[in-house]
């Protein structure tokens, strides 16, 4: 996985190729998820395999000069035995960032971060949990107080699909929507 800069006009502004951010064991890349901090930072979330044959998800924060700031290797936020899909990742306005997926059991997952990468909704995150069927991650934003806004596909019956979405509190992950996501 290699990340680029490029300016306003489309030159490179990193080495030859880019900067490697990580050596990963898959033929292609599936999913991943890039954004910016206010810092201008490149936030950058992909799949990862963990050595047992699951995909996990990683994220790393790349500086403007290509320093790889989360340290070789970034950070593994994601603990899926039956491996994690379609990562997206987003600065919040409180200076954090917040990462979410698929699960392997049909649950999307965020996580919130501090800027070393630390996790600050618990060891796993919060999982918004079907209560049939399966949700397929769609976006995440953060707002300016720092909160959360997570949208996915709810698929709660086949044929019958939705459009989901549900604000997550700053502080620790609690639903700001009421119990039930939005029906969008």
């Amino acid at each position: 996985m290699y990340i680029q800069r490029v300016d306003a006009n489309g030159n490179p502004q990193m080495a030859a190729n880019g900067v490697l951010v990580a050596t990963r064991d898959f033929s292609s890349t599936q999913d991943y998820g890039l954004g910016i901090d206010a810092d201008g930072n490149a936030l950058l979330a992909f799949r990862l395999n963990d050595g047992n044959g699951n995909a996990q998800i990683d994220v790393q924060k790349v500086a403007p000069d290509g320093s790889l700031l989360w340290g070789l290797g970034g950070v593994v936020v994601s603990n899926d035995s039956g491996g994690a899909n379609s990562p997206k990742i987003t600065a919040t306005g409180d200076g954090n960032i917040a990462v979410a997926w698929s699960s392997s059991v049909g649950a999307i997952v965020v996580q919130k971060l501090d800027t070393s990468g630390a996790t600050l909704w618990g060891l796993t995150g919060v999982s918004i949990t079907p209560s049939a069927g399966f949700f397929f991650l769609a976006d995440l934003h953060g707002d300016a107080d720092g909160n959360v806004i997570a949208s996915w596909g709810a698929q709660p019956s086949f044929g019958n699909n939705q459009m989901w979405a549900q604000k997550l509190a700053a502080a620790d992950g609690g639903s700001l929507w009421g119990t039930d996501p939005v029906k969008v």
